[in-house]
């Protein structure tokens, strides 16, 4: 059985002509602020005002900075500078109290992600005697070692 997979999800359908519906909402907008202005200002101002609006609306609708809008470009930098962006750390050498626990996973995971040093009982362990009294050693076809729990079924 064939299924289609769907392609180019990515890109916005083309509703109005060659433009996406963002792309002719920005235009309408634009254009229907330029309309009101020209009645509101003198010719030579509105040509100057309607210069910078029109740049302005033809970069919301058509510029892309790096695959994204110019919209989120915008509300990225008005971000960038309204938000602090001092960033103080405090380094420690302890772990938090609430993820100690007597061995396991967590001790182990926060070592791993924390400590800069390499952990030095991170070493492969050949499989011990100690081992025969819960499992029993056996060879794989391959010649491997191996151990399994000894399970008898008396």
């Amino acid at each position: 059985m064939q299924f289609q997979v769907p392609q180019f999800i990515e890109t916005e359908d083309k509703v109005i002509g060659p433009l996406t519906l963002k792309q002719f909402a920005y235009i309408a907008a634009g254009g229907l602020i330029l309309f009101l202005l020209y009645y509101l200002l003198q010719f030579w101002l509105w040509l100057m005002v309607s210069s910078v609006i029109g740049a302005f609306i033809a970069g919301l609708a058509f510029f892309k900075y790096n695959g994204r809008p110019f919209m989120v470009l915008i509300f990225s930098v008005f971000n960038y500078f309204w938000q602090p962006r001092l960033y103080i750390w405090k380094a420690t050498g302890t772990m938090p109290k609430n993820e100690i626990k007597k061995g396991g996973l967590s001790v182990l995971g926060f070592k791993l992600n924390t400590w800069t040093n390499p952990l030095s009982d991170r070493r492969e362990r050949p499989i011990r005697s100690s081992l025969k009294e819960k499992f029993e050693i056996f060879r794989k076809i391959t010649g491997d070692r191996e151990a399994a729990r000894r399970i008898d079924y008396r």
